[in-house]
């Protein structure tokens, strides 16, 4: 297994993210906000879809989530087969223990340089990540050879990013900027073409997730609220398939 490499990049993320209190931090912002946890739980419910549509065998089956966190995502994946979780942060790891029941595999582990054989996983992902790869040593793009690489052939990778288009996430962006001086990373389809460039899968696909709430500047609507965009949103995905606050990448290997 390869040792966990300490340098200025990695010192600089465990600054931001391996603080004592940043799994609080998260799991409070996710639980307080009506909008972020309607999001995160439509893009559980597509990522868990597509698997299960490309799921082709019934036996043993192993699953990597990168950039784990405090577990939010491992929980859902843990009844398709054998689940492994990596974070660069150790307190995001130990609450993600608590969160799994320690039925997970979790690692301590730089997404750049995973500690895992070629061709190790049946399906590997990773949430909130690309966005956060925003330092100026940071390389998105050998993250994403990095999961190739580990991904079985024949294997699915499925990612997701955020998207420029949506208001709260403009405004999540400038306050990056004004607060670290390292504003958000996110994408547009033309720049996720660029990220998985180099390498040859069977098929690459993006899926536009949650277009309603491009529109929506607003993290504490009602919950009546989001039961409206949960309808809205149903239908839209429909007629715009590449378009939304989020958008969803799978990839076939």
């Amino acid at each position: 297994m390869m040792a966990f490499q300490t340098n200025q990049r990695i010192e600089r993320l465990l600054k931001r993210y391996g603080r004592e209190d940043s799994p609080e931090k998260w799991d409070f912002f996710v639980g307080h906000r009506p909008l972020v946890r309607y999001r995160m739980n439509r893009q559980i419910k597509k990522i868990l879809e597509l698997i299960q549509k490309n799921r082709k065998n019934v036996g043993e089956f192993t699953l990597l989530d990168i950039g784990c966190g405090t577990g939010r995502y491992l929980n859902h994946f843990l009844s398709l087969g054998k689940t492994v979780g990596v974070d660069i942060s150790e307190p995001m790891l130990e609450k993600a223990r608590k969160n799994t029941k320690d039925q997970a595999i979790l690692i301590k582990a730089d997404a750049e340089n995973l500690p895992f054989k070629d061709n190790t996983f049946d399906v590997v992902t990773c949430s909130y990540l690309f966005e956060n790869l925003n330092g100026p040593k940071d390389n998105p793009k050998k993250v994403f050879k990095e999961m190739y690489r580990v991904t079985k052939k024949g294997g699915q990778i499925i990612f997701t990013v955020e998207t420029w288009y949506s208001i709260p996430n403009l405004i999540s962006y400038i306050l990056s900027f004004l607060k670290r001086k390292t504003p958000l990373n996110f994408y547009s389809v033309k720049k996720i073409r660029k990220l998985t460039t180099g390498v040859n899968p069977q098929s690459v696909k993006i899926y536009g997730l949650s277009p309603i709430t491009v529109f929506f500047p607003w993290a504490r609507d009602p919950f009546s609220m989001v039961k409206l965009i949960e309808k809205i949103d149903d239908k839209l995905e429909k007629f715009m398939p590449s378009f939304g606050a989020q958008l969803i990448v799978e990839i076939k290997k």
